[in-house]
């Protein structure tokens, strides 16, 4: 294009003279145990609507917030032991007729 001045790619030197963008956090490990609620019989479970779980959600955030880990670690393991509401958990398929 007439009249476009030209720019080369900024070097690394001068990238790392401005700041650029901050370094990636390393990923956290994660233990290759079961997940929490996965392991509970369903005669332990506990029926819960969609509020209680979503106010437990919510305490267990504000628990982790103040720093208080063992509250919130037992509020999400409510949860997780939780079934939900009973008309929105999954039910296995009844075979039907095959077209």
């Amino acid at each position: 294009m007439p009249g476009a001045i030209e720019q080369e790619p900024p070097s690394p030197m001068m990238k790392a003279a401005r700041g650029g963008a901050p370094a990636k956090k390393k990923a956290m490990e994660v233990d290759a145990g079961p997940l929490p609620g996965l392991g509970v019989p369903e005669e332990q479970r506990v029926d819960a609507d969609k509020e209680s779980v979503r106010d437990q959600l919510e305490s267990g955030d504000r628990a982790r917030h103040k720093g208080r880990c063992d509250v919130a670690e037992a509020e999400y393991a409510a949860v997780a032991n939780s079934n939900g509401p009973a008309a929105e958990r999954a039910s296995p398929r009844r075979p039907g007729p095959v077209s």
